[in-house]
């Protein structure tokens, strides 16, 4: 995936974790669905009223 490699940052070794991790990127609906599977969506916790 050569466009991985033009983030700022993303070498070889980071581009191939990436890919290593994620499997094959059509498994996920959309891109809402990957973020949530990497732990990269924010999620809102509280208890009680506070958030």
């Amino acid at each position: 995936m050569p466009s991985l490699l033009e983030v700022q940052g993303v070498g070889p070794v980071v581009a191939e974790i990436v890919l290593g991790e994620t499997g094959r990127i059509e498994r996920f609906k959309n891109k809402c669905h990957c973020a949530s599977d990497c732990g990269a969506a924010p999620v809102e916790r509280g208890s009680g009223q506070n958030t």
